[in-house]
């Protein structure tokens, strides 16, 4: 019995040591960066995390939903990150949204074997907005009856205005 008790204290320690270097994106404050910065109603949105190290375990989206204004993308950790899983940061595409503000949600999931409790952690919960789409109404335009009388006055005036001067500079 005493050698099963210290068979799953070193197993359990094994798997500790693994999830602490695997778990280097949710050990440090992350940060996120929304793609374009401003985004405006039916574009695509992208959320860029990282953590400020030069590289650590992203792995793909889980899952990716919205339940009203909320987003929540859900990053499941598992034993070991695989090499393409490493980087410094990881783009995360939340989709085309309609104009309105949102909550982003990152949650970081642990699958970890039994008789280890798997579990969810919030990494990140950060307020952005969705703009209308502007729409610019053209300058109003003149009909063209309107821009040839337009046209007319200004050769008049011009006319009147050169006339005087001809005949000041010939004295």
């Amino acid at each position: 019995m005493a050698r099963l008790n210290a068979s799953m204290i070193r197993l359990a320690a094994v798997v500790c040591v693994l999830s602490a270097a695997t778990l280097g994106a949710a050990t440090r404050p992350v940060v996120v960066q929304f793609s374009p910065a401003l985004p405006v109603a039916g574009q695509t949105v992208t959320a860029r995390l990282t953590n400020g190290q030069s590289k650590a375990c992203w792995p793909p989206a889980t899952s990716v939903t919205r339940d009203g204004s909320e987003i929540t993308v859900r990053i499941d950790y598992d034993d070991a990150c695989p090499s393409q899983y490493l980087s410094p940061f990881r783009d995360y595409v939340l989709g085309a949204l309609p104009a309105d503000n949102y909550k982003l949600i990152v949650m970081s999931c642990s699958n970890n074997p039994p008789p280890f409790p798997s579990e969810c952690n919030v990494l990140l919960q950060v307020p952005f907005a969705v703009l209308a789409a502007r729409t610019i109404d053209p300058a109003p335009m003149l009909s063209s009856w309107a821009t040839l009388m337009l046209l007319a006055g200004l050769l008049a005036a011009t006319a009147l205005y050169t006339r005087p001067v001809r005949y000041h500079r010939q004295k």
